[in-house]
């Protein structure tokens, strides 16, 4: 194929398809010349500088890794290379209070830290989840886009099952695990951590990336896989992170249960796995803004060196029934998903009744003057002669009485009034997950987008969540409500049944 200096030059990134030519005095062979897909545009200053950092071996510590390096992992073993290596070991009691007293230690996985190799090479459990928790030294860039930048870190799994081959055979293979990470055009992998169903991803080992974002409504798949030296590797399961709930600025500490279908009936996890995500944004009017469109060509094409490599991508993106034909029996799979319907007629019937109601759901407090002894006011200036009171509002009860005062008198506004109703379900139901105790599903308030539009940057500062902050309350929450929905779903099938012996 021959390509134009200018077609070169005026290129942005874009696929181009061009047709190849036979050379001079040749011909092809029967059934057309073929193509050839290419991708190309001017190199950018990152561009530059990574170009000036590279080398044959890929990149210093202090920059990236190599382009080729994004599906490459170190640690890989085999079954006979987990046979002759020593996983653990017994050493005195380093503090020499009891001579008899000794410490198990495990060998480090992937590798030790290549600056510290003696002392990092053996670690107990303690000093393993301690490492693992440590900031990243080696991270990689990947993706196209300039919204903004999520930083990832794969901290480590539990819980995961042996899926080895020869573990039947053999009690200490066990699975050689690693981490397929993909965000709209971009594929990278983890190191492999060999023979261990607890693995811990070391801040020197290839576990960092950070991923540039292109569009607000990209999701961010996580796909664990059990090495395997021949053949494709043995599916743990997958994880789908909706970024879109969390707040930009802000460190986020997250435990998934680890699953090997979608959402079906009656699925148990394969285990968890613990990442560390932070959204770091160029442009914060941008991302909002970039909801309103479809992401570029609605679709992102990315290639991989292996068959292997093509499997992984596809089943941490899609599922492991994504390809399957439609039929009865992924429908049967798929029971939750119909039956959603009789949980979304529960809310309806909740927030009808509210309105109807005039039940109030908007806090409103007010401070109110109290009777305190004299020597109170004198001591204290008056502080303590007031208490605060938080009344209730029905502001959604307000707002139907008159709208529908309103369409009485102008039924012409109807149309018009439709759309207003879509604003209000939505800016309800932002509220219902802004009254909830998890600080992590709350999302945004509506002030915080008006003050995008208005102003170009949110006005939310970060929040903070301690560790299984209002868990208890939380659960509590839940727990009322799916009784409350049961009872609910109840009363609907058995009014169900009722009409058809009527009929």
């Amino acid at each position: 194929a021959v390509i134009p200096p200018r077609t070169l030059y005026d290129a942005n990134g874009e696929r181009m398809v061009l047709p190849l030519a036979p050379e001079v005095g040749e011909k092809f062979a029967k059934g057309g010349n073929g193509f050839i897909a290419i991708r190309c545009r001017n190199a950018t200053e990152h561009d530059r500088q990574f170009m000036r950092k590279l080398n044959y071996g890929g990149i210093d510590n202090v920059g990236n890794a190599s382009p080729t390096a994004a599906l490459e992992s170190k640690g890989k073993m085999n079954a006979f290379k987990s046979l002759v290596t020593l996983d653990t070991k017994m050493i005195a009691d380093p503090t020499g209070k009891d001579i008899k007293a000794t410490i198990k230690k495990h060998r480090v996985r992937p590798y030790p830290d290549p600056e510290r190799r003696a002392e990092t090479k053996w670690m107990t459990s303690a000093e393993l989840q301690e490492h693992a928790f440590r900031r990243s030294t080696n991270w990689i860039d990947a993706g196209s886009g300039s919204i903004g930048r999520i930083y990832l870190e794969i901290i480590g799994c539990d819980g995961l099952p042996n899926l080895d081959r020869v573990a039947g055979m053999i009690s200490n293979v066990k699975t050689d695990t690693f981490v397929t990470v993909v965000y709209e055009d971009c594929v990278l992998k983890t190191d492999v951590v060999g023979n261990c169903l607890s693995p811990r991803w070391m801040p020197w080992c290839k576990r960092a990336f950070s991923l540039r974002q292109m569009h607000s409504s990209s999701q961010l798949y996580l796909g664990i896989f059990d090495y395997n030296a021949t053949g494709q590797n043995d599916r743990v399961g997958r994880v789908v992170v909706d970024l879109s709930a969390y707040r930009p600025n802000t460190e986020y500490l997250l435990h998934f249960n680890i699953f090997n279908t979608q959402r079906m009936t009656k699925r148990k996890p394969k285990g968890t796995i613990t990442i560390r995500v932070l959204m770091e944004l160029e442009n914060e009017r941008e991302l909002v803004t970039s909801a309103l469109s479809f992401p570029a060509g609605h679709a992102y094409f990315v290639n991989v060196p292996q068959r292997k490599d093509f499997f992984d991508v596809r089943y941490t993106s899609s599922g492991k029934h994504g390809a399957e034909e439609y039929g009865m029996k992924q429908i049967d799979k798929y029971l939750d998903e119909i039956y959603m319907t009789r949980r979304i007629l529960f809310y309806a019937y909740h927030l009808s009744i509210s309105v109807v109601f005039w039940r109030g759901h908007a806090p409103l407090t007010i401070c109110v003057p109290r009777l305190c002894p004299f020597k109170d006011i004198e001591e204290l200036g008056g502080r303590r002669c007031t208490r605060s009171v938080t009344i209730y509002l029905p502001i959604r009860s307000l707002v139907v009485f008159i709208a529908a005062v309103h369409l009485v008198e102008n039924p012409d506004d109807i149309p018009s009034f439709m759309f207003g109703a879509i604003a209000f379900v939505m800016l309800s139901s932002l509220h219902f997950r802004r009254s909830s105790p998890n600080k992590l599903i709350r999302g945004q308030p509506y002030y915080y987008y008006l003050c995008l539009l208005l102003f170009g940057k949110g006005c939310v500062a970060p929040h903070n969540i301690e560790p299984y902050e209002n868990a208890e309350e939380y659960e509590a929450l839940k727990a009322r409500i799916e009784e409350k929905a049961a009872t609910f779903e109840k009363e609907a099938e058995e009014a169900r049944l009722e009409n058809l012996k009527k009929q």
